[in-house]
């Protein structure tokens, strides 16, 4: 009978038990149920005074307000719009489908007291001028929200002065959020530009004031490092660059109008180098100074396809653009004819070229780059130029062609139309042209003819026997002309 009575009681205490957890749950259930009946005005409104004093974000909501209690509770917004302030006046800086405000389970019984606890944002598209950068530059350099902000499937678009895109950021993620027990700032986004996956990370240190960020990128093989050190009241930074094997420490001051810089710790394939330069910011503009022992010439030209590659993604090509690099050695590694050369890197309002650009040879005399530009054809890019050749020792320059006394003409310059291909450092030779010691240019249907005759071919600036082979023709062709 005591048995029978134990089962009983058993039964009876298990089924209270589910009873009391179900009606729990069901209560619960009612409890975070609460918002969805709240006004959406209401809502909108304390939402949007919320934002704005936990976040420092000016976002206006609409009055398309929806409420779910899963995976936590949070409102939905559709068609928001956030904006800046400047000079009083409110500038819309980002145009967001919908942003989803997750708020705390603590008290939804007070409507007007809810507390966010997170946000994340989807499909937005943000529009960047340059008079935005002091509102980027506010928001990141006051202490974040300890409340992560996500931001997912968005774009940023950054825009000049006329409101024409200048390039876009395909942004897959980002996130904001404080470290509360360190007092650090971090951010961090995943997204593309010109269809180049990159990924950024940055950090600051509220103690020390110190900043950090790293870049990398994948396909054009670039990983950026930089550093900020604050003292005496100003920053100083230490900045890391690696393309590819090359590596580019460089030290800098950011002022008023210009960044500064110089690097006497820089590698380019093992060879050290030393640079300096400004960055001026209006106009924007900018130049670069590079000075080295030695170059390996035929290094470069081997690895122009990363040149291709930037070029095609149109990163460069920039009508704000605007500057010059200039790289100097006084020695040409592997290297024949030539002793020294000076590289001129221009960029013009979205044009890039390479003019007057020169090789420079102690015995022979200097061969000089000009009217050069880019094209693009079948996903690769061709550079056409010019290439003048300037004798000032013409017995020397006779003597390294093996050319017979006899075909020895007077002679001052020679002028290569080349196309160069940057997918394989290979080069063609469209015309040539002679001019005599007085200046005077000199036509000729034979010289057209063996130019034509070997079009094809394709010379290499590491195959320096065929391109003698053929240089020697032409010149016996001129000296037999009257």
């Amino acid at each position: 009978m005591k048995k029978i009575n134990f089962k009983f009681k058993f039964k009876y205490n298990i089924k209270i038990a589910i009873f009391t957890t179900s009606a729990l749950f069901f209560l619960y259930l009612l409890y975070l149920s609460i918002p969805s009946l709240y006004d959406t005005g209401r809502v909108q409104k304390v939402l949007s005074d919320k934002l704005l004093a936990n976040f420092d974000l000016n976002i206006s909501l609409s009055t398309d307000i929806s409420y779910s209690m899963l995976p936590q509770p949070h409102f939905s917004i559709k068609d928001s719009k956030l904006f800046t302030v400047k000079s009083n006046v409110s500038n819309e800086f980002a145009e967001i489908k919908e942003v989803k405000i997750f708020i705390k389970q603590n008290n939804f019984f007070d409507k007007n007291n809810l507390s966010i606890s997170k946000i994340d944002i989807y499909r937005a598209n943000f529009f960047i001028k340059r008079d935005d950068f002091k509102f980027i530059s506010y928001f990141f350099n006051k202490e974040f929200s300890k409340k992560k902000i996500k931001i997912k499937k968005s774009k940023i678009f950054f825009n000049d002065k006329k409101d024409n895109v200048i390039f876009i950021y395909t942004l897959n993620g980002a996130k904001f959020f404080n470290l509360k027990k360190n007092n650090i700032n971090f951010f961090s986004t995943n997204g593309e530009i010109y269809k180049i996956p990159l990924r950024f990370e940055w950090s600051k240190d509220f103690t020390t004031q110190n900043t950090s960020s790293r870049l990398s990128t994948k396909k054009i093989f670039i990983n950026f490092w930089n550093k900020g050190f604050f003292n005496d009241g100003k920053y100083r930074y230490e900045n890391n660059l690696n393309i590819s094997a090359n590596k580019f420490k460089t030290n800098y001051e950011i002022k008023k109008k210009s960044i500064v810089f110089h690097s006497k710790k820089s590698i380019i394939k093992n060879t050290p180098i030393d640079y300096n330069g400004i960055i001026n910011f209006q106009p924007f503009s900018f130049n670069l100074d590079v000075n080295t022992k030695e170059l390996d010439l035929s290094y470069l030209l081997k690895n122009t396809y990363l040149l291709n590659e930037i070029i095609l993604s149109k990163i460069i090509f920039n009508k704000s653009l605007n500057g010059k690099i200039s790289v100097k050695s006084n020695k040409i590694l592997k290297n024949k004819p030539f002793d020294k050369i000076d590289l001129k890197i221009n960029f013009n309002e979205g044009e890039i070229n390479f003019n007057n650009s020169t090789l420079q040879s102690d015995k022979i005399g200097s061969l000089k780059l000009y009217d050069s530009f880019f094209i693009e054809k079948e996903q690769k890019i061709l550079l056409n130029a010019k290439l003048k050749l300037n004798i000032n020792n013409l017995n020397h320059f006779y003597k390294i062609l093996l050319i017979p006394k006899k075909n020895r003409k007077k002679l001052k310059d020679i002028v290569f139309d080349i196309t160069f291909d940057l997918t394989n450092g290979k080069i063609q030779i469209n015309r040539v042209i002679f001019f005599s010691n007085n200046d005077k240019k000199i036509n000729s249907q034979k010289i057209d003819q063996i130019v034509e005759d070997n079009i094809y071919n394709k010379y290499h600036y590491s195959n320096w026997i065929l391109f003698k082979n053929f240089a020697k023709k032409i010149i016996i062709a001129y000296s037999k002309e009257g």
